[in-house]
């Protein structure tokens, strides 16, 4: 299948309905939408040499390549595409004198035609609301499609290792959260597989990243792991894994947390026991501060902390992002 990346409106092909409206399903009143919402679906594809292709690209897939089905039906814009993808991860190696590409990407729900009136409304609605995010009600349609790929992905895990979802459990309540919890932490860092690695080298379902850059080993409670290893095991010994680290850094059924804090623990260790005030980065100044907020912007657009007049992340973003 040709991959076209669509230069002239970016913008258009990152339109995810991850910010929109709090129910697309329902016609008839200001948070309706024009089209309806098909669920992303992840891929990998592994080819031959070296890519040029940056992670998070957005990529439309031409209109004579797919199904009727994906196309839009009537209209305007009747006859033209309605779904892109966009990358995770690339995994370039070099084995065997032949170099090789692995890429991970999902498919999104795309539109080019301007937002109407009543559309900007509900975003805004939408957008306010996120600020103070509920852990019961997620809000908006992107959320409502996340949940609903968690499940399908956890439901998977299953399937492939019998007594996944047991185990899980049982793990949750050891380090103190809940199934929920845990699995939204998981889904968010690697969609819930075992077998996933990203361009840096982290694997697995919290995403373990080596101890040094370039590196293959995770040292966790004194027991150094090799990572290809851990990237292939089966889900419930990776489990006994992800209970380790997390037992390391403190967490553990004598304290209930929340997916902002175990989320920060994954992401950025030292954030745990941290103030939802605390700035990641700012242990070692605010100029660092500054860059890493710069280098996550997916976290920082969540957070309300400046320093020196730039945005910062602070920990409450964490919350706000892990449900995003």
């Amino acid at each position: 299948m040709a991959l076209i990346f669509n230069l002239g409106k970016p913008d258009s092909c990152l339109n995810t309905y991850r910010e929109v409206f709090s129910n697309p399903y329902k016609s008839g009143d200001d948070n309706a939408f024009n089209a309806g919402v098909i669920l992303p679906l992840d891929f990998s594809l592994e080819m031959d040499g070296l890519s040029g292709i940056i992670p998070h690209s957005a990529f439309v897939i031409p209109s004579d390549s797919l199904p009727q089905s994906y196309l839009i039906q009537s209209g305007s814009e009747a006859g033209k595409q309605k779904i892109a993808f966009i990358l995770h991860t690339i995994d370039q190696n070099f084995n065997s004198n032949k170099w090789t590409t692995k890429i991970t990407g999902q498919t999104l729900n795309i539109r080019f035609e301007p937002l109407t009136e009543a559309e900007k409304a509900a975003i805004k609605k939408s957008q306010e609301a996120n600020k103070n995010p509920s852990l019961q009600d997620y809000g908006n349609a992107g959320t409502q499609v996340a949940s609903k790929n968690k499940q399908a992905a956890y439901d998977k895990m299953e399937a492939t290792f019998p007594g996944f979802k047991t185990k899980l459990k049982q793990v949750a309540v050891n380090i103190g959260v809940t199934e929920e919890v845990l699995t939204t932490v998981m889904y968010k860092e690697s969609g819930i597989r075992t077998n996933i690695r990203n361009s840096i080298g982290c694997v697995g379902l919290i995403q373990f990243c080596p101890d040094k850059g370039g590196g293959s080993t995770k040292t966790i409670n004194r027991k150094t792991y090799n990572l290809p290893s851990v990237q292939s095991m089966n889900g419930l010994d990776q489990l006994d894994v992800v209970e380790r680290y997390f037992k390391s850094l403190g967490f553990n059924s004598g304290k209930s947390s929340n997916a902002g804090e175990l989320y920060g623990a994954t992401f950025y260790p030292i954030s745990k026991g941290k103030p939802q005030s605390w700035v990641m980065g700012s242990e070692k100044g605010a100029d660092y501060a500054i860059e890493v907020a710069k280098d996550n912007p997916s976290i920082a657009k969540f957070s309300t902390a400046k320093l020196n007049g730039q945005t910062v992340i602070d920990k409450a973003a964490f919350e706000k992002y892990v449900y995003s």
